[in-house]
C-alpha cells in the first residue's frame, strides 16, 4: 500500500467540502457585467450542532461555533447545514463579480483598494439561514498585500453603500509555513551515502526520497537507523512503470532494500532535468507531489480576520485619498469606440501595475489619476460579452496632458471566462 500522506492537507482543507458550486444571482447593486461569467460560491456541508473549521485552498480559515445558525425565524437549526463562501483577490475576479467599489463618505465618493473580498451564506434544504444573536463567524481571510491602512467594510447589497465595522492588521498566515514544514518533515528523506565508488550518482546527492513501500520495518521515517548508517554503495532500478524504485544500500556490515520515489523541491532542477533523463516515467512520478507542494505554495502568506454576525458580502478595502502621494498624473479623460463617444451606460475599469481596479460608468472620467510608470490598462464591456481596450501606450500618449482622449480598440473574441478576462488584463 502506497503511503502518500502528502494528500491529507488537501483532504483536509476540503473535508467539509461537498465539491459542488454554484453561479451567483446579483442583486440590485451587484451587476456582474459579463453574462455567465461570475466567481461560483463553493459549497461546504457540516453538522450545524457541532459547528466547523474550514479552509480553502487560498489559505481563508472560516470558523463556525456549534449551534450558531438559526432559521428565518430565529430557530436554532440542527443536523447538516450547507455553508456557502466565495472569495475576491485580483482584479479580474472583483471585475467580474460586479460588485461596487465606491464608498460614499460626508457625500464624497473615494475608490476602494481591496486587500480581499468574501460572500458568505447558509443555508438548510433550499431555506436560507441566519446568524444566531450573540453568535459570530469568525473568517480568517487569505489576503496577498502586505501594506497596512486597511478597514473591514460590510455591504448593503440592495443600495451598494459600504458600513466600516472596524479595523485590524494582517498577520503572517502561519499554517502555510506549517503545512510546507510537515510537508518535507512527514513525506521526505536523505540518505547518508558516499558515492565515491559511484562519481556518476553524485549529483544526485541531496535527492529527497519518499518511502512507498508497505514494510514498517522499512520505513526511513520511523527507522532512523536507516538515516544515520553511513552507505557506501546505492543502486537504483526501477519498479516496473509506476515511478518507484528499488534503492539498495549497502556498507560492510550490511544491505537493505528499499521502495522509493524521488522528490525535488523548486531549487533543485538541474538535478530534476539530469534525472530525469535518465529514468522512465518520470513526469508521472513527481506530478503528485507537485501538485501537493503547489497547493501550499498558493495559499496567501498573510490573512486579515474579523468576525461577522450576519451573512452577505464583506471587504477589506483603505480608500484611494490613503495612498494619493503614489499617484502622479491628472487627466480629464473621454473615451471612444469606433469613433463615437462611448454610451452612458457603458461601464469602464481601470487597472493598474498594482492590480489596483476601479470603476466608473459613462463616457468620460473626470480626473483619472495613475502612475505613468505603472503597466495601466482600461478596460469597458461591451454587450454580448465582447469588450474594447486601451493599453499602457495610451496612457503614455496622455500624462503630460490636462486632457485626453482615449481611442479604446475592440477585442474580436467573445469573454467567456475568468481566465478571458485575466489574459485581456495581462
Amino acid at each position: 500500500m502506497k503511503k502518500y500522506w502528502i494528500f491529507g492537507i488537501i483532504a483536509l482543507s476540503l473535508l467539509a467540502s461537498c465539491g459542488t458550486e454554484e453561479t451567483v444571482s446579483a442583486t440590485a447593486a451587484i451587476r456582474p457585467p459579463l453574462e455567465g461569467v461570475d466567481i461560483p460560491m463553493r459549497d461546504f456541508t457540516f453538522d450545524a450542532s457541532r459547528g466547523s473549521t474550514i479552509r480553502t485552498p487560498s489559505g481563508t480559515q472560516i470558523t463556525v461555533p456549534a449551534e450558531a445558525l438559526t432559521d428565518q425565524k430565529g430557530k436554532p437549526v440542527k443536523g447538516k447545514v450547507k455553508l456557502q463562501f466565495r472569495e475576491f483577490h485580483t482584479p479580474a475576479e472583483i471585475l467580474v463579480s460586479g460588485i461596487p467599489m465606491r464608498y460614499d463618505s460626508a457625500g464624497t465618493k473615494y475608490d476602494f483598494l481591496s486587500a480581499g473580498m468574501f460572500e458568505i451564506d447558509a443555508e438548510q434544504n433550499g431555506q436560507k439561514l441566519k446568524i444566531r444573536e450573540g453568535k459570530a463567524i469568525n473568517v480568517e481571510l487569505a489576503s496577498y498585500r502586505e501594506d497596512e491602512g486597511y478597514s473591514f467594510y460590510q455591504l448593503n447589497p440592495q443600495t451598494g453603500g459600504w458600513k466600516n465595522e472596524g479595523i485590524a492588521l494582517s498577520r503572517p498566515n502561519d499554517r502555510k509555513a506549517s503545512e510546507m514544514k510537515q510537508f518535507k518533515d512527514e513525506n521526505l528523506v536523505v540518505f547518508d551515502i558516499d558515492y565515491s565508488a559511484q562519481p556518476e550518482l553524485e549529483r544526485f546527492h541531496n535527492i529527497c526520497w519518499t518511502y512507498t513501500g508497505t514494510d514498517p520495518e522499512k520505513d526511513p521515517l520511523h527507522n532512523d537507523w536507516i538515516l544515520q548508517e553511513h552507505w557506501r554503495d546505492i543502486s537504483v532500478s526501477p519498479l516496473g512503470t509506476g515511478g518507484e524504485y528499488r534503492i539498495t544500500l549497502s556498507n560492510k556490515k550490511q544491505r537493505i532494500e528499499l521502495e522509493m520515489a524521488p522528490y525535488f523541491t523548486e531549487d533543485q532542477r538541474e538535478q530534476e532535468a539530469a534525472f530525469a533523463s535518465q529514468v522512465t516515467d518520470y513526469e508521472q512520478l513527481v506530478a503528485d507531489r507537485k501538485n501537493a507542494e503547489e497547493a501550499i505554495q498558493l495559499q496567501a502568506d498573510l490573512t486579515r480576520s474579523f468576525a461577522v454576525s450576519d451573512f452577505g458580502f464583506y471587504n477589506w478595502d483603505k480608500i484611494e485619498k490613503i495612498v494619493k502621494a503614489e499617484q502622479l498624473a491628472v487627466v480629464n479623460a473621454k473615451f471612444t469606440l469606433d469613433g463615437e463617444a462611448l454610451p452612458s451606460t457603458a461601464r469602464l475599469y481601470h487597472i493598474d501595475g498594482k492590480d489596483k481596479l476601479l470603476a466608473r460608468d459613462g463616457s468620460s472620467w473626470d480626473k483619472l489619476v495613475f502612475r505613468p510608470q505603472d503597466n495601466n490598462r482600461l478596460l469597458v464591456v461591451l454587450p454580448d460579452n465582447r469588450v474594447a481596450i486601451a493599453d499602457r501606450n495610451d496612457f503614455d500618449r496622455a500624462k503630460d496632458k490636462p486632457e485626453a482622449v482615449f481611442a479604446l480598440e475592440r477585442i474580436q473574441k467573445r469573454v467567456t471566462s475568468l481566465e478571458d478576462v485575466q489574459r485581456l488584463l495581462q
